[in-house]
């Protein structure tokens, strides 16, 4: 598959994976083809089980826990991954984010 976008060198921080069969594991799987280098997030043990072995399976090497209803614990990953929280409040904004040539981390998680 050819896309329009090259995310190689990106980075990108993925919430909600659960299984191989969750949405977020899909995007996961498409960053991943389109060259993003890919972090997780997980909550809980039972789903670190689940996805530990998907992430070592696009060689992410950040698997981190984080309960997102937690403010402290999403400013904590961000930290982790030496990023700054940053929101886009329109499609064109994001596209224009994900145009730009820097090294960035790529995240989208909908929160409250």
């Amino acid at each position: 598959m050819t896309y329009p976008l090259s995310l190689q060198g990106k980075n990108a921080l993925i919430f909600g994976v659960a299984n191989e069969r969750s949405i977020a594991w899909g995007i996961a799987e498409e960053l991943h083809r389109a060259g993003a280098n890919l972090a997780f997030t997980y909550a809980g043990e039972i789903l670190e089980k689940r996805v530990k072995p998907l992430a070592e399976s696009v060689g992410s090497k950040f698997v981190e826990p984080c309960d997102v209803t937690s403010d402290e614990q999403i400013e904590k990953v961000f930290k982790g991954v030496d990023e700054e929280i940053y929101i886009v409040k329109s499609a064109r904004e994001l596209l224009d984010e994900l145009n730009k040539k820097d090294k960035w981390l790529l995240c989208s998680l909908v929160h409250k």
